[in-house]
């Protein structure tokens, strides 16, 4: 899709984003780690609130305006970061990280310099492995930043250009839809696999296990079919996860 097709669209953002989330739901996540605004959006999350949490992190009224209006991960404590991706967090805006002593500095910077016009929707959960998702309100595309393997390119990519300290400008970016799609069918063919709530792992990244027992339970408990099991699948997936990894 060409850039100049593209038009921001909040709207477009939350349900795509509700969309995956729910698929989600449907495979891996507890349906309870979900959190859906209220019509009207989140009332106590306020532009006073964010800049009082994280003083730097200075964002444009776009940005703020799709954060009241995004559901949430649930990412209460250090012990619950539930993966929407291989090792990727969602920002959870309205949990603990942003109810707590102010934040010295806005920890994405330590990465990249993101602008005001962008939201950073999802992080690592620790270390260099993993990905950040970045959504422009300008341009109406997302960004993944995988700051470990480097900037792959696609026809969206913009470059960092005079912006040299925007790493993530580099990095492949996509519309909404077709961002969250492509996840989807990366879950769906089994590419991604959840080892349990907590866990993604990209079977590319995991050669040196045996990642087709994984596969193997997934089919057999109806993964991909209106016949899947997700509560047996996901028991057996841990126990099988355990056995490969020891």
């Amino acid at each position: 899709m060409a850039n100049d097709k593209l038009v921001y669209s909040r709207d477009e953002v939350v349900s795509e984003l509700t969309s995956f989330y729910e698929f989600l739901v449907g495979l891996h996540l507890p349906a309870s780690v979900i959190k859906y605004p209220p019509p009207g959006g989140w009332p106590n999350i306020t532009p006073e609130r964010l800049a009082s949490a994280v003083p730097a992190m200075k964002k444009n009224n776009d940005v703020l305006d799709l954060i009241r209006h995004i559901p949430f991960v649930r990412q209460e404590h250090c012990d619950e970061s539930y993966e929407i991706y291989e090792k990727t967090t969602a920002v959870d805006y309205n949990g603990v990280g942003f109810r707590g002593a102010p934040v010295s500095g806005d920890p994405i910077e330590e990465i990249t310099i993101v602008p005001a016009h962008v939201m950073t929707l999802a992080t690592t959960p620790g270390g260099r492995e993993g990905y950040y998702f970045f959504i422009d309100t300008e341009r109406g595309t997302i960004t993944i930043m995988d700051f470990q393997q480097g900037p792959r390119p696609t026809e969206l990519t913009q470059g960092k250009g005079d912006h040299s300290e925007e790493e993530w400008r580099d990095h492949a970016a996509y519309s909404v839809k077709d961002f969250f799609e492509m996840l989807k069918e990366e879950f769906r063919s089994l590419e991604v696999i959840p080892t349990e709530p907590n866990d993604v792992r990209m079977i590319s990244r995991c050669n040196y296990y045996d990642m087709d027992r994984l596969k193997d339970v997934y089919r057999t408990h109806g993964w991909g079919t209106n016949d899947y099991r997700k509560e047996e699948c996901m028991k057996r997936v841990k126990e099988v996860w355990k056995e490969i990894f020891l």
